[in-house]
């Protein structure tokens, strides 16, 4: 019997998704399931899709995801729950995506990120974290993202950024903090950001002389105040 390489089921009503899905199609790559009215996912849905490399659930009803719900995909590169209804995360929702290139969490209910979250994600290059009500960043919160380039977490409700909630991101590239209530950067923040061009900080809280302060620290970087 042949098995499915690609599914799309956008923009349809579906409430629902056999837990048996992957059992009847194991080659699955790409599975789309954008905007519909999913809910709950089956706690074991994605235990046989060891070849899935692109899961997009954006624009749905989920709320919670199920505790080590996405083990075993090994091969899962691009990964998208933006514009859902997500309040809480598992410690441990994320592990084990070893190959995860791109995550995107933007548009959702997340106040607080458990601490060292995203710390088996090593071949992250995109995080996006934008239009969440986000109060705080754990310092060591981005631990283990060695390949990050571009973090977006804009339009969310920060106002005090940790000194080495950055460190070690040696990589990054862009970072967006717009739209936030940021009122300071602290000193040695920018230290291990060697590969830093640009500084999105728009619609913040910064005196002219906190402006310049920064300006003054990384003096090659494109900012935007």
């Amino acid at each position: 019997t042949s098995s499915l390489i690609f599914l799309s089921l956008g923009r349809n009503q579906i409430e629902s998704l056999p837990s048996d899905l992957f059992r009847q199609n194991p080659d699955l790559r790409y599975l789309f399931l954008e905007r519909n009215r999913i809910k709950v996912l089956p706690s074991l849905l994605f235990q046989k899709a060891k070849k899935l490399v692109q899961l997009d659930l954006a624009f749905n009803l989920l709320e919670t995801l199920p505790e080590n719900f996405l083990e075993g995909l090994v091969a899962l590169k691009i990964l998208t729950f933006k514009n859902n209804r997500i309040q809480n995360l598992s410690p441990s929702a994320f592990r084990g995506l070893s190959s995860l290139e791109l995550l995107t969490l933007g548009g959702n209910e997340l106040s607080i990120l458990p601490q060292r979250f995203f710390v088996d994600l090593e071949n992250l290059q995109w995080l996006i974290l934008s239009g969440n009500p986000l109060v705080h960043f754990e310092k060591e919160i981005f631990e283990g993202l060695s390949s990050l380039r571009y973090l977006f977490a804009a339009n969310n409700h920060l106002t005090v950024l940790d000194s080495a909630l950055l460190g070690g991101l040696k990589k990054l590239e862009a970072v967006d903090f717009s739209d936030n209530q940021i009122s300071s950067i602290p000193d040695k923040f920018f230290d291990d950001l060697v590969s830093l061009r640009l500084l999105k900080m728009l619609r913040n809280s910064f005196s002219p002389e906190e402006r310049a302060r920064i300006q003054a620290q990384i003096p090659t970087v494109e900012i935007r105040f």
